[in-house]
């Protein structure tokens, strides 16, 4: 009797914590800003909350500042319109399987998003904006009536000036804990599907301009002992 006992308050914490409701709100452009609230509470994950230096001996305050602060290597990684594409796709195919699973109890609220297309070259510029309001025009209609988004607002806009896309905007969604898991399951298969060809591509581009290097240097090289 005691098991079943304990068994049903189990169960029962189960189907209360897969029924807690969270959300992730993120804010990016100038800055990244995320904060996560789990049912009343809310916590900021990025930038993280700031921690009280602690007192340190005059030794180790001298040593740290001594030591050079290491440079960060920017991710090198080749994308090409077909990638980005490929990318969408797997992430819209996920967001259906969701859908499927979670539909209105999903909330995207706030989403205000701004695109400001810009590439060295203009027709590539004016080939973004073309493609990118196609893509809302197809997506957004039928995203309103699977997800509740009360006041959605995306601006796009072409800057020829400019020579890369500037994306800025705060997004916020909720779910419950069930949901999330349900989204995960579902969102597995189509991103595996497009992650795993895509890191190959990447490491072989990468192998590629590994090669390509080599061999320029190796001519500099060998023009420098004919000269």
């Amino acid at each position: 009797m005691v098991g079943w006992i304990i068994l049903g308050v189990i169960a029962a914490l189960i189907a209360v914590l897969l029924c807690l409701r969270v959300g992730v709100t993120a804010s990016f452009g100038e800055e990244l800003r995320v904060t996560a609230q789990i049912g009343p509470a809310t916590v900021q994950i990025i930038p993280p909350p700031e921690k009280k230096p602690a007192k340190e001996k005059p030794e180790k305050a001298a040593a740290k500042a001594e030591k050079k602060p290491k440079e960060r290597k920017k991710p090198d990684i080749h994308l090409t319109l077909e990638d980005i594409r490929g990318g969408l796709h797997a992430v819209w195919q996920s967001i259906q399987g969701a859908l499927r699973r979670a539909g209105k109890r999903i909330r995207i609220d706030p989403l205000r998003l701004s695109f400001v297309f810009g590439d060295e070259d203009p027709v590539n510029t004016a080939q973004w904006y073309g493609w990118a309001n196609s893509a809302m025009w197809a997506v957004m209609p039928r995203l309103e009536e699977m997800i509740h988004m009360p006041d959605p607002r995306i601006h796009m806009e072409m800057d020829f000036t400019a020579a890369e896309t500037k994306i800025s905007g705060t997004v916020g969604a909720s779910y419950r804990i069930g949901d999330l898991l349900a989204i995960g399951f579902a969102a597995i298969g189509p991103v595996l599907k497009f992650g795993i060809p895509f890191l190959r591509k990447q490491k072989a581009f990468k192998k590629a301009e590994t090669a390509r290097l080599a061999a320029e240097q190796k001519k500099d090289g060998a023009a420098e002992k004919a000269a």
